[in-house]
């Protein structure tokens, strides 16, 4: 009997191992999402955030009305809608929720009403390189009676998704059929498709992808969730069939509510409505209210910036700042798309990049990756990067930043902010290339720029003295001869290898270290006051800390409190 009863007790803590187990793995999944939920929300609330304070400071700050202030105005309007869009997408499912949401039914003249939702969206396609095609398979002059607000919200939501996940040179067909009793929409893309995996629940409120290595490309899950209830409103369904690798196609069908008898005078003034409507619907087509950029003609002895970042306004915004701060700028859509760009130009050193500007989120290859790739290669490994993030607790992810070589930038950010780090970090890579000498490089020594900076094992080397100072610079007895000995180096090997690889002293490098992690905890809320930041750092002189902390990044601590 007690040899039964241990068998049956191994049996029972063997199954409640693996209840356990299966309980974390479940717990790590649910984690996983999350994160990557907040990741994607806050990068759909900061960007066009950033796009609207950055542009309003740009223009407050010069105190005057330019053709580029008004551009500024322009995408601050635009990207105020855009978030508002999103604040009634999320009201939108509220009601729908508390089934408070009503129907409102016009007569509408089918074709030309499809013909003006889906031209919105042309120019975008074009602009992307993809080929854009439109079908209208009913009766030229079908007159239907629909809520033409809520089918609009449908058909925006489809397209913009389709239109962002296909990649250039793909197409997007969008087709209308009259199928007797209902009316049938589709939407085809040559995208990468959808996962086997999160084909069933893409239209489930708030779901983000459960694919381990799949690019962050932003979105909040909110959008398909709303077609999905407003189809049902309208009394339709909406379903989607995918093969990962090949596309998407998206359906939506509706009941056929056709309207007979209007004469030509009613259905004219029920057109203007419709036109009206649209006007005031606050359609935002990510990139539709962008201003065309001028592009360099010359470049002269300026330092060449490489903006990688999917979103247009966004791009076009930090390059407009950026021209007119005297850099010359190449741009690119993704990480795949930026390597394409350091391929061809690092081959000639009169016209390499010295610093890349990269948000995190992007379609086809994200920052992470491309961080990877750059760290990776010999020939861009010592390229400064400023990396765009809509979180501050992304900081701790970027594992291959160092301190004076790289930076990242929290979104919303400002003009001040954005050339306070850019010229910080491109005064460390001039240091590092002169020992210290305020130099300009000419056009004989680009050549030389162009070589790598610093190997592999220098990266290690840096991660390391990193560890070291971050854990150490707040003790009493905290001094470079205690950090060298733990690196097994002479005080003057030490302060040599240090400037070399960082371009500043080592005095410098802990001021560096200190008013970094002052940033960061102002970036995470862990201080209420400024003298918190400052003492918890090292400094005690609270003036002398935020005077050097505008210097660094471009803006008071006492701003992140506000």
């Amino acid at each position: 009997y007690a040899y039964w009863l241990s068998i049956k007790n191994a049996q029972k803590i063997a199954h409640q191992k693996d209840l356990i187990e299966k309980q974390s793995l479940e717990l790590q999944h649910l984690d996983i999402a999350k994160n990557r939920f907040y990741a994607n929300v806050s990068h759909e609330l900061r960007t066009p955030l950033t796009l609207i304070l950055g542009p309003l400071a740009s223009t407050l700050k010069r105190n005057r009305l330019e053709q580029t202030d008004v551009d500024f105005l322009h995408t601050a309007q635009n990207h105020s809608r855009q978030l508002l869009n999103l604040i009634n997408e999320i009201l939108d499912l509220s009601k729908l929720e508390a089934h408070k949401m009503q129907i409102h039914e016009t007569t509408l003249s089918f074709q030309p009403f499809m013909r003006r939702l889906v031209s919105a969206f042309e120019s975008h396609a074009e602009r992307l390189n993809i080929h854009f095609q439109f079908e209208y398979q009913a009766e030229k002059h079908l007159r239907l009676a629909l809520d033409a607000e809520k089918l609009t919200k449908i058909v925006n939501n489809l397209l913009s998704n389709a239109l962002k996940f296909t990649p250039k040179g793909g197409a997007v067909k969008v087709r209308v059929e009259d199928l007797a009793s209902v009316i049938r929409l589709s939407v085809v893309d040559t995208g990468r498709g959808i996962h086997p995996e999160d084909l069933g629940n893409v239209f489930d409120r708030f779901y983000q992808t459960n694919q381990p290595d799949a690019p962050i490309e932003g979105g909040t899950g909110i959008g398909l969730a709303l077609c999905r209830e407003l189809a049902a409103v309208l009394q339709g369904k909406i379903w989607v069939e995918s093969e990962w690798g090949s596309g998407s196609r998206f359906y939506l069908e509706f009941p056929k509510k056709e309207v007979l008898g209007v004469g030509s005078d009613e259905l004219g003034m029920m057109n203007d409505e419709w036109s009206d409507m649209l006007a005031t619907q606050d359609v935002v087509i990510e990139g539709a209210v962008l201003t065309a950029i001028m592009t360099d003609t010359t470049k002269n002895d300026r330092p060449t910036l490489l903006i990688v970042e999917d979103n247009p306004d966004l791009r076009a915004y930090t390059a407009t700042l950026l021209r007119e701060a005297n850099y010359h700028i190449l741009e690119a859509e993704n990480g795949e798309e930026a390597l394409s760009v350091l391929s061809k130009v690092q081959r000639k050193p009169s016209s390499s990049v010295q610093l890349i500007i990269s948000d995190i989120m992007m379609p086809v290859m994200d920052g992470f990756q491309l961080l990877k790739v750059l760290k990776d290669h010999d020939d861009y490994r010592a390229i400064p990067v400023v990396m765009l993030t809509a979180r501050a607790d992304m900081r701790d992810k970027l594992s291959a930043l160092r301190i004076g070589v790289d930076d990242y930038l929290l979104k919303p950010f400002e003009e001040d902010e954005l050339l306070a780090r850019i010229e910080n970090l491109l005064r460390n890579q001039q240091n590092r290339r002169t020992g210290g000498a305020a130099v300009v490089p000419n056009e004989s020594e680009l050549a030389e720029i162009a070589k790598p900076l610093v190997s592999q094992k220098d990266l290690e080397w840096l991660a390391e003295l990193e560890k070291i100072v971050a854990s150490t610079m707040t003790h009493f007895d905290f001094n470079a001869e205690r950090v060298a000995e733990q690196l097994f180096m002479s005080r003057s090997q030490f302060f040599i290898k240090i400037k070399q690889l960082s371009g500043i002293n080592f005095n410098e490098y802990v001021q560096e270290m200190r008013l970094n992690q002052a940033r960061t905890g102002l970036e995470n809320r862990q201080y209420t006051a400024v003298k918190a930041a400052a003492i918890s750092v090292g400094f005690k002189d609270v003036r002398y800390f935020s005077d050097l902390f505008r210097k660094r990044f471009g803006k008071l601590p006492s701003d992140y409190l506000n």
